[in-house]
């Protein structure tokens, strides 16, 4: 996972928090896991703008 642009902090951990426990418990794949997660964040009005869910991007192995 990386980013080039400046993240806040708690919508960040919020977001890294969500990815990880759907990858764990749902045995998603990465990119799938930060998709739904990017998507949980952005249905909410205080991250929906793209600043709080959109700078991520994975980097190598997806799966």
């Amino acid at each position: 996972m990386a980013t080039l642009w400046k993240v806040a902090d708690s919508s960040t951990a919020s977001l890294m928090g969500d990815m990880y426990r759907r990858r764990t418990q749902s045995s998603l794949s990465k990119i799938e896991a930060l998709r739904q997660a990017q998507i949980a964040l952005a249905s909410q009005p205080r991250t929906s703008h793209p600043f709080y869910w959109a700078p991520f991007v994975l980097m190598g192995n997806w799966r």
